[in-house]
C-alpha cells in the first residue's frame, strides 16, 4: 500500500518523539548546570557580564579558579575509586547527544519510506545500522574534541566531565577522538551501496563544522553567530537532508542527490526546517550554564554579552514564540 495518505500520520508519529527528544536535550544543559553548582570550585565575585574585563583580571580569576578546581579534583579522585574505561568513554561521548543521533537515523528512514513494507524490510534495517555506527563515531569525535580543547574551562563549568575530573588523560582523549574520526570516515566509504552520498555528506560536514567549532585557530564557538550557524546547520540540513538522502539511496534504491531531496521533497525540506529551529534553541540554551567559565576565558557567547538574567528573559520569549508558531 502506498503512503500518500499515511505520510501525514507517519510524519506526526516520527516528529513528535523527536521534538520531545530535542526538548530533553535542551533541558539537559540545565541539568549539567545543576551538577556544576552543587560543588562550587571557587569564590566568584559578581560582575556585569556584559562588560569585558581587563586581561589581567580575567587571568587572575581564571588562575584562582583553576587552582581551587585542581585541588578539589585531586581530593575527590583520592576519595573515590577510578571508574572503568567503558564507563568513562560513555561519559566522554556525552550520552544525550548519542541518544539524539541514534533516534534520528531510524526516524528519517521511516519518514523517507515509500511503502509500509519497505519501511520494515531487511534492507532498510541494514541501511539504518550501517549509517548509525559511523555517525555515532563522528558524534564521539565532535563531543570529544570539544572536551579536549576546553579542559581548563570545563574545570570551572563542568568539573564532572572525564578529562576535567581526571578520569581520562588528555593523551587518551586525543587518541580516542582521532581513532573515532578515522573509523567513521573509513566506514562511510567502505561499502559500494550502503556508503551513500548522503551518509558521507553528513559525516564530512558534521566533522568539518565540529572541528571549526572547537579547534584553534578557528574556534568558532568564540563568536555567537558562527557558533549558532554550526549547530543549526548540523541539526537542520546536514543531519536531516543527509540521512534522508541516505535512506532513499541505500534502503529504497533511488538515485537523486542530497540537494535534490532537500529542494524537491516536502518531507525532507520540512524536517530540515523544523529541526533547524530547534537547533537554534539549542545554540542559545547551551551556554547558559557556562557563563562563569566562558566569561573568565573571554569566550564571548550570547549569555556573556547580554548578562544571564537579561539573556534568560529574551531566550524564553523566543522559545514561547517559536512554540506558539508551531502550534
Amino acid at each position: 500500500m502506498r503512503l500518500s495518505r499515511a505520510n501525514i500520520h507517519l510524519s506526526i508519529v516520527i516528529l513528535v518523539p523527536m521534538l520531545l527528544l530535542h526538548s530533553s536535550v535542551v533541558l539537559s544543559f540545565n541539568g549539567s548546570a545543576v551538577g556544576s553548582i552543587r560543588r562550587p570550585l571557587a569564590v566568584y565575585t559578581p560582575v556585569n557580564l556584559g562588560q569585558v574585563l581587563p586581561r589581567n583580571v580575567r587571568c587572575n580569576r581564571l588562575q584562582r579558579s583553576l587552582e581551587v578546581g585542581v585541588s578539589t579534583a585531586a581530593t575527590t579522585s583520592e576519595e573515590r575509586p577510578k571508574p572503568s574505561f567503558p564507563l568513562v568513554l560513555w561519559r566522554f561521548s556525552r550520552p544525550h547527544t548519542i541518544i539524539g543521533s541514534a533516534l534520528a537515523i531510524p526516524a528519517l528512514h521511516l519518514l523517507a519510506a515509500p511503502t509500509y513494507a519497505s519501511a520494515f524490510s531487511p534492507r532498510t534495517l541494514a541501511s539504518m545500522v550501517f549509517a548509525m555506527v559511523p555517525s555515532l563515531l563522528m558524534n564521539l569525535y565532535i563531543t570529544g574534541l570539544n572536551q579536549v580543547t576546553d579542559v581548563e574551562i570545563d574545570k570551572i563549568n563542568k568539573p564532572d566531565l572525564p578529562i576535567a575530573a581526571g578520569d581520562l588523560s588528555l593523551r587518551m582523549g586525543i587518541t580516542t577522538i582521532v581513532v573515532a574520526l578515522l573509523l567513521s570516515l573509513f566506514m562511510g566509504v567502505s561499502h559500494p551501496v550502503l556508503g551513500s552520498q548522503g551518509l558521507n555528506l553528513a559525516l564530512w560536514f558534521s566533522g568539518v563544522l565540529g572541528t571549526l567549532y572547537s579547534l584553534k585557530p578557528f574556534r568558532l564557538k568564540r563568536f555567537p553567530f558562527f557558533a549558532a550557524f554550526c549547530i543549526v546547520a548540523v541539526r537542520g540540513a546536514v543531519i536531516n537532508a543527509g540521512f534522508f538522502a541516505h535512506a532513499k539511496t541505500a534502503a529504497f534504491g533511488e538515485k537523486l542527490g542530497v540537494i535534490d531531496y532537500l529542494l524537491s521533497d516536502p518531507r525532507c525540506m520540512l524536517s530540515s526546517l523544523y529541526f533547524a529551529v530547534f537547533g537554534l534553541v539549542i545554540a542559545l540554551m547551551k551556554d547558559v550554564p557556562d557563563v562563569k567559565g566562558d566569561e573568565l576565558s573571554n569566550v564571548r557567547t550570547f549569555s556573556v554579552r547580554l548578562g544571564q538574567k537579561r539573556y534568560d528573559r529574551l531566550h524564553w520569549r523566543f522559545v514561547c514564540s517559536v512554540s506558539s508558531a508551531f502550534v
